[in-house]
């Protein structure tokens, strides 16, 4: 009979591999100290598909907002806000664990880049929203190694302008796996856009039915390993 103690034991080897599912994600990257330590750097290019100037500016200012911007300061900008309040810097908000990206006085586009450490087939999810009280006009992309995978318009301020992108996605070792904001053509000033991008493994379909399998196992063993009830020897 296999006892309770063992099944507590072999259950969380079964769950392990789902458990350990690999998530890169923006916000948690960039709270953990992100760039240039983990898998995530920030920068800006000239064009979709254009160089990738890497953000060397690291820098936090008086409400705790930390940003990188390029070498020369200024735009364009990654933020995060590590604070559990909403910080106002002029007309811009910045909530609460929330990246907000601001593209360039000359049409820059700001990109947050994902190099992808292990090929496999991944979950992308996520979206863009304006970030100035003033309501903005951007268009948002998702580029894996320089192609557009997804594309959209960013029109206004909050939740009324949300942009979400949803999709399953193959990504090969060392891709680049991009989340651009540009000003659409048109003056940058009220360009600040907030950025939530995760992307997580797919487990594979040999993973799951072992997980099944194993689980089946466990239950028939608890069902074997059960005293009968009703019985007696008087």
């Amino acid at each position: 009979m296999i006892s309770n103690r063992l099944m507590v034991c072999a259950l969380p080897l079964m769950f392990s591999t789902a458990a350990a599912a690999t998530v890169y994600d923006l916000a948690d990257e960039f709270r953990r100290g992100g760039a240039p330590d983990g898998h995530w750097s920030y920068g800006y290019t000239e064009s979709i598909g254009g160089p990738f100037i890497a953000a060397t500016k690291h820098k936090v200012n008086h409400n705790g907002l930390e940003y990188w911007v390029p070498r020369h300061g200024g735009n364009p900008f990654t933020a995060y806000n590590p604070t559990d309040e909403v910080v106002s810097v002029g007309p811009i908000r910045f909530a609460p664990g929330v990246v907000v990206v601001h593209p360039g006085p000359l049409r820059e586009y700001v990109v947050d880049r994902l190099t992808v450490p292990d090929a496999g087939l991944y979950a992308v999810t996520g979206g863009f929203a304006g970030a100035d009280t003033r309501g903005g006009l951007t268009d948002v992309y998702v580029v894996l190694d320089g192609g557009t995978i997804f594309s959209g318009v960013v029109d206004g301020f909050g939740s009324a302008s949300w942009v979400s992108f949803s999709f399953t996605q193959y990504l090969p070792a060392g891709a680049t796996l991009d989340f651009m904001v540009g000003t659409n053509g048109v003056d940058y000033l009220q360009d600040a856009t907030t950025v939530s991008a995760r992307i997580a493994a797919v487990p594979e379909p040999a993973t799951l039915s072992m997980l099944a399998a194993g689980l089946a196992v466990l239950a028939l063993a608890a069902r074997r390993g059960r005293p009968s009830i009703g019985t007696s020897d008087a």
